[in-house]
């Protein structure tokens, strides 16, 4: 029914990670003036270039890219860090962990993740659905 605030949202990618920073599901992130659907960018690369997340491909010797990533995991952490409850669309109260983990991993074919790229070379990295799990909903009454 309302947006759900969280107080961090953090990317990992191997072995270096960067947060957002207080967000919600909301219109914007949930940061005025901004009216847009929310929506996250991280982007990696050498840390000499200022990146904070490592590149997940690199050049090799015959100059075509090689996917180095195996998995990248987000971390959605509640306001709080423990279990919260929140108003789904049909009115019931939903309890979430307070920390969720969700992981991009390579299909069963792959060893690394690898962007979808079209004929001309243009590529679309790969997604996975965020999901909330219920966690026990006493745990959500403190």
């Amino acid at each position: 029914m309302e947006p759900i605030p969280f107080s961090n949202v953090i990317l990992f990618v191997k072995g270096t990670k960067q947060g957002s920073g207080a967000i919600t599901t909301g219109l914007g992130c949930g940061r005025p003036p901004y009216q847009a659907p929310c929506a996250l960018l991280f982007l990696g690369g050498p840390s000499s270039a200022g990146f904070i997340l490592a590149p997940c491909a690199r050049l090799n010797k015959e100059q075509d890219w090689t996917q180095t990533c195996i998995s990248i995991a987000v971390q959605l952490v509640s306001l709080t860090g423990k279990n919260f409850s929140f108003a789904l669309a049909n009115g019931k109260q939903f309890c979430a962990y307070g920390i969720n983990n969700i992981f991009l991993l390579p299909k069963p074919d792959q060893a690394a993740l690898e962007p979808r790229c079209d004929a001309q070379g243009f590529c679309k990295g790969a997604s996975v659905p965020i999901i909330l799990h219920a966690a026990p909903a006493r745990s959500c009454r403190q």
